[in-house]
């Protein structure tokens, strides 16, 4: 009897830490999620100076090499080698066009011109495909965890 209650005890501490570990990888996800997200509202925000915009996007691209190194380690856990790679890629393009598009924006006086314009243009298109691949592997890694309670 007693022997099938600490069994029962270290099977319930497992899955917790699974569930724990799970939690984890999905929380992380959606923190690169809303981080993307956050750099789409600024590049478009009407309602912000242009030397706002360039603060808060300063700010955003110091945090970017944290964030790279977080989605590739949660990332890794969920796709293949191959698909992790080329989404890591795709997100430090996001971040680089971000950057680029900080400098040209100040080299032409806190004006937008045709570059900043293609830079905008760029991640308004993809930063969301990035969006949806990051909440498909979150949504799987929590049926993938959900399945093998089962």
């Amino acid at each position: 009897m007693i022997k099938k209650s600490i069994f029962a005890l270290v099977l319930l501490f497992a899955a917790l830490g699974a569930k724990s570990q799970t939690i984890k990888n999905v929380d992380s996800l959606m923190a690169i999620k809303n981080y993307l997200l956050t750099i789409k509202e600024v590049i478009n925000a009407k309602e912000f100076a242009i030397k706002h915009k360039i603060e808060k996007l300063d700010s955003l691209i110091k945090i970017g090499v944290l964030q790279e190194s977080r989605f590739k380690k949660y990332l890794s856990k969920e796709a293949n080698k191959n698909e992790t790679e080329n989404l890591i890629r795709q997100f430090h393009f996001i971040v680089q066009s971000a950057a680029i598009y900080k400098m040209d924006v100040k080299q032409a006086g806190f004006v937008i011109n045709a570059s900043s314009l293609g830079e905008i243009k760029y991640m308004n298109q993809h930063i969301p495909p990035l969006v949806d691949k990051i909440n498909y592997y979150a949504k799987w890694s929590k049926q993938k965890f959900e399945k093998s309670l089962n």
